[in-house]
């Protein structure tokens, strides 16, 4: 029961961090760093160690992202750093590093299993890994305002869905679900502020 609130807690309070980062209000990170204090506890209990760590990352992160967006700032609420699209081969470096951590993790991974058919039997394992450098390097792109973050985020929340719903987490597969649509409306909000920022 307990865990099951700390669930609905940690969505509720992820919730209002897609709404105000879609905003670009500094106060997201507030509650990003809540959020992912309450899921590092639910997926210790689920034996989800990449999304724990995970988590823990994005605490940091929290701290990093409110201090990136207060830089410069008059009054606390507007950030100064401006959202910006960043070119093909960014994104091309992006991939194929986040593609060879992924894989060298996940050959470490089955190197400590006696199962020869290690991916067949430990999906989930192999896509919470892919999951979680993926995110790692897409918050980053946050902190610092690139705009193509929010496709990585359509992406990267369509695999927490499988994720979590092939491990029982079934509030948190649907808080994905809804993270899907609010990256769709993070990118529409985002794509009208780079429109901004390239007439200026």
């Amino acid at each position: 029961m307990l865990f099951s609130l700390l669930e609905v807690g940690a969505v509720l309070c992820a919730l209002a961090y897609m709404v105000l980062v879609a905003r670009e209000h500094i106060a997201c990170w507030f509650f990003a760093f809540v959020s992912t204090a309450l899921f590092t506890v639910v997926f210790f209990e689920a034996a989800l160690s990449f999304s724990m760590a995970l988590n823990i990352y994005y605490m940091v992160m929290a701290g990093y992202g409110y201090w990136q967006w207060q830089q410069g700032t008059t009054g606390g609420s507007e950030p100064a750093l401006s959202v910006q699209p960043r070119p093909l081969r960014f994104h091309l470096w992006v991939i194929a590093a986040g593609s060879i951590i992924s894989a060298v993790l996940i050959g470490f991974t089955s190197a400590d299993s006696a199962n020869t058919d290690w991916l067949n039997t430990n999906w989930i394992n192999a896509l919470d890994i892919v999951m979680s450098v993926f995110s790692v390097l897409t918050t980053v792109m946050v902190a610092h305002k690139v705009y193509e973050n929010w496709f990585y985020w359509m992406v990267i929340n369509a695999l927490a869905v499988i994720i979590y719903s092939a491990s029982g987490l079934t509030v948190s597969a649907g808080l994905f679900v809804v993270y899907i649509l609010f990256a769709i409306y993070g990118w529409r909000e985002w794509r009208g502020l780079v429109r901004v920022n390239a007439s200026c």
